[in-house]
């Protein structure tokens, strides 16, 4: 010791030699130093009860640290997993689902939470963190969260808590009357909940007169998606990691595999989804994955921030809009996943639930383990409700017409108005009259009618009534 220091100024050189050096230092007079660190301590608690009584927050001992901060380091830590990241170094889809989850509990369900001090939050702030889920809060679309997410928002959350708990780089515990494996009541659906979803549920299928526009107003490739994601009930995940060794069109066949889930996914294909498979790997000379966009990518795939590019979907969404430009809004805007619906309640309709399982690629058809390890899977049966449902959909693959997947004439003014030319004529209108009425140009007429019998029959004019009729 120096000759007049106290011991607190005794601790604090010790404290200090310590940090500098970076190793162990023994005080001489461990009872001096033992005072120091008592008084130091005491001082400590003194300046926090003061600082507590300022700031409104009595009895908190503060950190100087925020959930937000803490959160902002949760999240490096997640982008920076290995688990999260293929062996290419992109993100996985499931660790982008991560960071998703984590943005809808940062800057919407808990925001009002990210400038607490990591002091503050004791056993009843994160009961009450936890409760806004339990709760099922409206979402940014103005419908109740749903009970699934709320589940998986609670489990992040719980997960956010075990990591702060074992972080070395916060000076936060674990309140140990803070239960992380308590069973939650979550808030019921009401009557008017309750109804929406049954309605969900009851519109999940796209009818046959929608089906068949749907066919007649698509490009050759989006007749090819829109079929086999019927035919198979695909999503667009599984149309973009479909392979040509999969394919058997000589007996019209697929025998592949669900990624997602590792599953078994076998088919039995339509003529039509054969000839649409024959024109399409013969034109672009396909090898491998089956569906590769003009960009030389997979038309699905994940980018190296594990966003899915889905090209499936956009091509699905022009083929809705331009529909819904001619047929007017009432024409219901479906999404891709509709088909997988489509399909799923079509095949549940001709057998049983297990066959429709079977037609989704589901992991588990049936609930008995052992069942399913020693029995083989009666895929003939599911083939024969694919037969079946072809036969029954034979006005759908006539509203395609009779070379499906020809490319047609360009047109801009919609298949609407195309067809309304056509009948027009029929009845005897000229194309004038027919311009005038659909408000577009005479030569656009012309044009069409030519497309359709020539020059000769499109430069004819109709003959003019006579005064008796």
């Amino acid at each position: 010791m120096l000759l007049g220091e106290t011991s607190v100024g005794y601790a604090r050189r010790i404290l200090r030699t310590k940090n500098e050096l970076n190793t162990e230092v023994i005080p001489v007079n461990a009872a001096h130093f033992e005072a120091g660190i008592k008084e130091l301590e005491r001082r400590i608690a003194e300046n926090q009860d003061q600082l507590g009584q300022l700031t409104g927050r009595p009895g908190i001992q503060l950190t100087g640290v925020t959930l937000r901060q803490a959160f902002a380091e949760y999240e490096r830590e997640i982008k920076d997993k290995k688990k999260y990241k293929t062996p290419d170094g992109k993100r996985k889809p499931w660790g982008q689902t991560q960071l998703n989850n984590l943005t809808s509990i940062t800057e919407f369900y808990l925001k009002d939470y990210l400038d607490l001090d990591l002091g503050e939050l004791n056993t009843n702030k994160c009961e009450e963190m936890i409760e806004v889920f339990v709760a099922r809060p409206a979402t940014q679309r103005g419908t109740p969260l749903k009970l699934s997410s709320a589940k998986h928002l609670v489990k992040q959350v719980r997960s956010f808590f075990r990591w702060l708990d074992k972080h070395d780089g916060f000076p936060w515990d674990l309140p140990r009357k803070f239960d992380l494996r308590r069973q939650l009541e979550y808030r019921k659906a009401d009557a008017d909940e309750r109804l929406r979803i049954r309605k969900e549920r009851e519109n999940v299928t796209i009818p046959l007169e929608h089906l068949k526009i749907i066919a007649e107003y698509g490009t050759p490739l989006e007749r090819l998606y829109f079929f086999l994601a019927l035919n198979c009930a695909y999503g667009a995940d599984q149309l973009g990691r479909l392979r040509t060794e999969w394919l058997n069109l000589d007996e019209a066949k697929i025998d592949g595999e669900r990624l997602k889930v590792d599953s078994i996914s076998r088919h039995h294909l339509w003529k039509v989804c054969v000839d649409g498979l024959r024109w399409y790997i013969t034109k672009h000379n396909r090898n491998g994955l089956v569906f590769i966009a003009d960009s030389g990518n997979p038309v699905y795939h994940e980018s190296e921030n594990g966003n899915v590019i889905d090209g499936f979907a956009n091509r699905w969404n022009d083929l809705i809009k331009r529909i819904r430009k001619d047929k007017g809004e009432e024409f219901p805007k479906y999404s891709f996943g509709k088909i997988r619906k489509t399909a799923a309640t079509e095949i549940l309709r001709l057998a049983d639930p297990h066959i429709a399982s079977m037609l989704l690629a589901h992991k588990t058809v049936s609930d008995d383990e052992l069942l399913r390890r020693y029995a083989n899977l009666p895929w003939e049966n599911l083939y024969d409700a694919q037969r079946r449902l072809e036969q029954e959909l034979a006005p759908l693959f006539e509203a395609a017409g009779p070379d499906p997947f020809k490319t047609k004439p360009k047109t801009y003014i919609g298949v609407g108005k195309t067809k309304a030319i056509l009948d027009m004529e029929a009845e005897g209108l000229t194309p004038t009259d027919i311009a005038a009425q659909l408000g577009i140009t005479t030569a656009t007429v012309y044009r069409h009618l030519q497309r359709k019998y020539g020059k000769r029959k499109s430069g004819r004019r109709a003959k003019p009534r006579s005064s008796s009729e």
